[in-house]
């Protein structure tokens, strides 16, 4: 999770043992001889892997952080340029944390399933007094496969480059640096993502193709936050609403999961929208230009609706794509820490 984790960093000043068991014993009962006492649940290695990997963005130890790695990993990050083997990473690390004096990272929630680690952790860096940026911060979503040794085989991050530039920059109307969570939660899948899960998400995601959140398949209390554009839902209706502009610019737009998996209540996905801009998107005025914009979902489940979700993309890899939106008067350009390198 270098990219990832790393504009992630820290997990609170008191390093905790990320996601420890601890097994309460009932009061009145009596104590079980120490022959009948029932193993402690094993911890899942991927843990201690992100435990390492705080203590690393901490430290801001590049090298550390890029041995959890394998030698031939890959990251990429939506919007940005992949990296490719260790030595790369490293190096993308060194030159992401430099800026900062310090990070700090709190993971929120981990979804584990046989062959991935998803991650959902927030980060605050601060610049420093002598430097002329300023805090930045935001919610951040990594998915991570790891080899037999161990090691992170390759990663998919996603975060958001324009609200990390206007943060640094210290425009006034960039977005708030979010709190730190005090204490993550785990999800662990009971088994293999079934059939019928991944034909529902399929056909969630073709009824997108036409119609903006589906009362069929999506709860009228719905909350659902943007976390990457910083819109924050809080009834279907709502959302059908502020997602009319979007319809309008792309009408013709299609969105097509790539990774599905179901963990308890949750369903995580990446999905790739596509389409073509035929209308305005607010003042980025209409080009004709053909998108393919990559995002990653959470979905909590109730009665077979969504009724709660998250999701994460990069902006910045919508401007490359159509033009970004005209710059304010003065604007600065600015390369934060834990900035994405194109």
């Amino acid at each position: 999770m270098a990219r990832g984790l790393l504009s992630r960093a820290c997990m609170l000043d008191k390093t905790l043992s990320l996601f420890a068991v601890t097994l309460l014993a009932c009061q009145s009962a009596p104590p079980v001889p120490s022959s009948s006492t029932p193993p402690a649940p094993a911890r899942d290695p991927r843990l201690a892997v992100l435990d390492r990997m705080t203590a690393a963005i901490h430290a801001k130890d590049a090298h550390a952080l890029a041995a959890l790695y394998a030698d031939d990993a890959v990251i990429e990050v939506a919007g940005g340029r992949p990296l490719h083997g260790r030595a790369e990473i490293e190096a993308e690390i060194a030159a992401m944390l430099q800026p900062a004096e310090a990070i700090k990272v709190a993971i929120a929630r981990v979804w584990l399933t046989d062959d991935v680690a998803i991650v959902e952790n927030v980060f605050r860096a601060h610049h420093g007094v002598a430097s002329p940026l300023y805090d930045i911060g935001e919610s951040e979503l990594s998915i991570l496969w790891f080899d037999r040794d161990g090691r992170i085989a390759k990663e998919h991050s996603y975060r958001d480059q324009p609200t990390l530039e206007a943060q640094a920059a210290g425009e006034p109307d960039a977005a708030e640096l979010p709190v730190l969570p005090e204490e993550p939660e785990l999800h662990i899948a009971s088994g293999p993502t079934d059939a019928a899960t991944l034909s529902w998400v399929r056909d969630v995601e073709a009824k997108w193709d036409t119609e903006d959140v589906d009362g069929a398949t999506h709860s009228d209390d719905l909350q659902l936050d943007c976390m990457s554009g910083h819109a924050h839902l809080s009834s279907r209706a709502e959302a059908v609403a502020a997602l009319k502009h979007w319809r309008t610019a792309f009408p013709n737009q299609t969105n097509r999961p790539s990774n599905i998996w179901r963990v308890g209540d949750y369903v995580i996905l990446e999905d790739v929208f596509s389409g073509v801009q035929h209308g305005d998107l607010g003042s980025i005025k209409a080009t004709d230009r053909p998108v393919a914009w990559h995002w990653a979902h959470v979905w909590k489940l109730a009665s077979g609706k969504i009724t709660r979700a998250w999701q994460w993309s990069n902006f910045d890899e919508l401007y490359r794509q159509i033009g970004a939106p005209p710059r304010k008067d003065g604007a600065k350009q600015v390369r934060p820490a834990c900035s994405i390198r194109a």
